[in-house]
């Protein structure tokens, strides 16, 4: 049985294919570190995808987040690991 929340995530997870941001009034600015150097400020829309894998940079498997990066105006792929999960939230129309 699907929950409430896993339907909203779902559907954003649909209204998003990498291509143009998803459907969000908010967005998250986190610490990310970028392969053990210093922390960079990123600011994304989780588009719903979490999952076990890899990456060009990262060869392990590991746990990843797909994301809308506001900043970059792309879908970027972010090592769980490596984000600083004290962050805000911020209203995108502000």
């Amino acid at each position: 049985m699907q929950s409430k929340q896993d339907t909203v995530l779902a559907s954003a997870v649909d209204k998003a294919d990498g291509s143009s941001p998803p459907d969000a009034k908010k967005a998250i600015s986190c610490e990310y570190f970028v392969r053990g150097e210093k922390a960079a400020v990123r600011n994304i829309i989780p588009t719903g995808k979490l999952f076990w894998g890899t990456t060009d940079l990262h060869k392990s498997p590991r746990w990843l987040l797909e994301a809308w990066d506001v900043d970059k105006k792309a879908s970027q792929v972010y090592v769980l690991d490596n984000i600083n999960f004290r962050f805000d939230v911020y209203d995108l129309d502000a």
